[in-house]
């Protein structure tokens, strides 16, 4: 439960500070905003500021904005021919499309400079146990958080690597560990056991890591651009390898594959939780851009097809256009969801 509600939580931010992009260029070349709401379905808040109904729903899954000249309006909702977003000049209106996924990049930016800065990088492996799983080998022989692996097989290592090396090359075959706890030492007996998903083996315990490096600012802002960067054409190669036909569906991960990762990740500690949601905002923001029908990248895939043909589509064709798109995405989520599944049992 804390895991899918983490899982909904990270969503909910990128999606509102998706939206959010969308709204502050609207609002900066004077398209009017009817409503930016953070959630779905019926308001648990809401109050009027000038001409936009800022609200607060019952579903806290994400977020929306409506403009002047994209989304349909209510009676009581007018808007002068400035305020149109059809009105706009070719540029302003591809700005204001990519705004939402350029928001995504921005904040996955901003978020790993701050870890950079202020949280630091782990960096090596201590031999202290950090945390002992719950039913593993090391839990049923009661090791616990704060002990110290002095060695493995009569062998002294200082070096937690080293210790990792042994169990994951063990090929299931018991080790001994000599541990420390305060003043007092001993030796246990641990059988590690087999992932046989990611075919490794393990004894149930999280080392420390040997130190955490912070960086001065000038150097997370470089280190940051360049990480971002990288993530970013890791994405896009990734979603050309799908569509190429050189990857497949099962390496993709729906709903329930984020919620299961998220949990992962918690595990981790919250450098691991903020570089998941690093990837996530830049997944979010490449996938938008796309040129999907549906998507904030089939909008400007339009445009630029109206662009280049001198003439604009018939409004009837258009949204024929995007609910074909919409149903893909959907029959997309049924597959991916279906792998996920498959991939949990």
């Amino acid at each position: 439960m804390i895991n899918l509600i983490t899982a909904l939580l990270f969503i909910s931010v990128l999606i509102i500070v998706h939206e959010f992009g969308h709204y502050l260029l609207a609002r900066l070349f004077g398209i009017r905003v009817f409503e930016f709401s953070v959630g779905f379905g019926r308001h648990l808040w809401k109050n009027r500021i000038g001409k936009t109904l800022y609200a607060i729903r019952i579903f806290p899954l994400g977020g929306f904005v409506r403009l002047a000249g994209i989304d349909k309006t209510n009676s009581s909702e007018t808007f002068s021919q400035k305020e149109n977003f059809q009105n706009l000049n070719f540029w302003r209106k591809i700005a204001i499309l990519a705004s939402g996924s350029l928001f995504n990049l921005l904040f996955a930016l901003i978020i790993t400079i701050f870890v950079y800065w202020q949280i630091g990088i782990p960096q090596g492996l201590s031999g202290l146990i950090e945390r002992v799983y719950p039913n593993s080998a090391a839990a049923q022989m009661n090791l616990l958080p704060g002990d110290k692996i002095l060695g493995v097989n009569d062998v002294l290592m200082s070096d937690g690597r080293e210790i990792v090396r042994q169990i994951r090359e063990s090929k299931g075959k018991p080790l001994y560990f000599s541990i420390q706890r305060k003043s007092e030492s001993f030796k246990v007996l641990l059988q590690p056991l087999q992932n046989k998903k990611d075919n490794y083996y393990y004894v149930g315990i999280r080392l420390a890591s040997a130190q955490v490096v912070k960086y001065p600012l000038y150097k997370s802002v470089f280190k940051g651009i360049k990480e971002t960067f990288n993530m970013s054409m890791a994405t896009l190669t990734a979603f050309w390898q799908l569509f190429s036909g050189k990857a497949n569906f099962e390496q993709l991960s729906g709903p329930l594959g984020i919620v299961s990762l998220t949990g992962e990740m918690v595990n981790y500690g919250i450098v691991a939780v903020l570089r998941f949601m690093v990837i996530l905002s830049i997944n979010l923001a490449i996938l938008n851009l796309l040129p999907i029908p549906a998507l904030d990248g089939g909008r400007i895939m339009i445009m630029v097809l109206e662009k280049l043909f001198k003439k604009d589509f018939k409004e009837e064709t258009v949204n024929k256009i995007h609910y074909a798109g919409a149903l893909l995405l959907i029959l997309l989520m049924v597959v991916v969801t279906y792998f996920d599944i498959k991939k949990m049992f």
